[in-house]
């Protein structure tokens, strides 16, 4: 029992983790994609349009993250402050990754 709890408490931190990176990931990825036009381009012919390749490549980045993270974390107890920090990490990542895509685009606008 008490190796089934860790084994979730592991994959709810890896899985907050690679949430993450991947929502930050996508925000400079659709930048990228505004500024290189190879990048938009090579997203095209590989996957047939770019937002599909953009999802593909983002899932990617999610489960690498998600198998590394899980490999490698040694959590054995979901505490409350741990799930402070996930919710916080969460929160934080969605913030980071709209005020990119929004700053960009802003910035371009004005």
């Amino acid at each position: 029992m008490a190796v089934e709890i860790e084994k979730k408490v592991r994959l709810t931190v890896s899985t907050v983790s690679a949430y993450a990176v991947s929502s930050i990931f996508t925000a400079f990825l659709v930048i990228a994609k505004e500024e290189a036009e190879g990048i938009k381009n090579w997203l095209y012919t590989t996957f047939s349009h770019h937002w599909i390749g953009h999802a593909i490549v983002t899932l990617i980045v999610f489960f690498l993250v998600l198998f590394i993270t899980y490999s490698t974390v040694n959590i054995k107890e979901l505490t409350p402050d741990l799930e402070d920090k996930l919710v916080y990490t969460s929160i934080f990542a969605t913030v980071i990754a709209f005020l990119l895509i929004a700053g960009y685009f802003l910035m371009h606008i004005l």
